[in-house]
C-alpha cells in the first residue's frame, strides 16, 4: 500500500522494512517490536486486545496506516468485532 503515513509514525517512511516483512507484509510481531506495552495475546480464532476479546488478530485491522499524516490511528472504530 502507498500514501503518507500517520504523524507518529513519519519517521520510518523512508524504511518500509521497519514494519513490512518483505513478501508477507505487516505482522504483529514488527507492530509489537516498538509498541511491547501493548497487551495482545492470541486464544485461538480470538485475540485479547487491549482488554478487549476481538475476531481480527491482526494490529493493522483496526490500526489503519497510509492514510495520511492528519490520520489518527489510535481511536478504534471498530472494536466490537
Amino acid at each position: 500500500m502507498t500514501g503518507e503515513l500517520s504523524g507518529e509514525h513519519s519517521y520510518v517512511e523512508n524504511n518500509c522494512e521497519t514494519c513490512h516483512v518483505p513478501w508477507k507484509g505487516v505482522n504483529n510481531k514488527s507492530c509489537l517490536e516498538c509498541h511491547y506495552d501493548a497487551k495482545y495475546e492470541v486464544k485461538g480464532d480470538l485475540a485479547e486486545i487491549h482488554g478487549l476479546s476481538v475476531k481480527k488478530t491482526r494490529c493493522f485491522d483496526c490500526h489503519e496506516e497510509h492514510r495520511g499524516r492528519l490520520h489518527n490511528i489510535n481511536p478504534v472504530q471498530n472494536a466490537a468485532l
